[in-house]
């Protein structure tokens, strides 16, 4: 389950001056003690300053390096405890975390196609799991569409193309749909979004629609016959 964002009070921001303030000081004594934080020194000085704001991948990180709970720090926040008692358990904590089916699929939502990918072939790789092997992962050739623009000219050609051929849905696509097009593929193209798919998947969509050249020549043609 997705961490929920707190919202920002003034409250926060001069409880995380105080932890920046502290962490800095520490910083100035021991450098070699920081040498793994992956949160620079300068983001705590923006924090200790209040010009900046952690993420909440930021916040989690830098507790993992301190070996503090994000229970903890809700508890220090929400003054359940006090500075002193929040940064005495420094080093002691560790989050628990349940891990379940749940939780896996949940993390597996936020990665990649091509990362997917890859826990799926490390997978394979886990003798515990017999059911799963080297033989069941199939190498995926993804096509991407990540440009706006011909994101835009392939919806034009998509809607030119059905309507010369003569499908009379032009918002959905369902006559597309039926006819063996990916309705994940067609939906991005329609609402406009920006994704990745399988190779299998495109190649079966543009057998459905005119060439670019093709589609050309014909709109002339339209015009054309519509001038007279």
């Amino acid at each position: 389950m997705a961490r929920q964002k707190r919202s920002v009070s003034d409250d926060y921001v001069n409880k995380l001056k105080v932890i920046a303030t502290k962490v800095l000081d520490d910083w100035e004594k021991s450098p070699s003690s920081y040498s793994e934080c992956n949160i620079q020194k300068i983001t705590l000085e923006r924090w200790k300053k209040g010009d900046n704001l952690p993420s909440i991948r930021s916040i989690e990180s830098f507790l993992k390096f301190l070996r503090l709970t994000q229970k903890r720090f809700d508890e220090y926040l929400d003054d359940k405890i006090d500075f002193d008692t929040f940064w005495k358990l420094r080093g002691k904590e560790l989050e628990e975390r349940i891990i379940n089916k749940e939780s896996v699929i949940n993390d597996a939502r936020t990665l990649t196609q091509e990362e997917r990918m890859f826990v799926i072939q490390e997978l394979a790789k886990i003798q515990e799991v017999p059911k799963i092997t080297t033989n069941t992962v199939e190498k995926v050739e993804l096509v991407s569409l990540d440009d706006a623009e011909q994101l835009k000219r392939l919806k034009s050609l998509l809607i030119f193309s059905r309507d010369a051929l003569g499908d009379k849905d032009l918002t959905t696509f369902n006559d597309v749909i039926n006819k063996g097009a990916n309705e994940l593929l067609i939906n991005s193209i329609v609402e406009q979004s920006l994704k990745s798919f399988k190779k299998d998947d495109w190649n079966k969509f543009s057998k459905l629609l005119l060439n670019p050249h093709s589609a050309g020549y014909l709109r002339q043609k339209i015009i054309l016959a519509r001038r007279r």
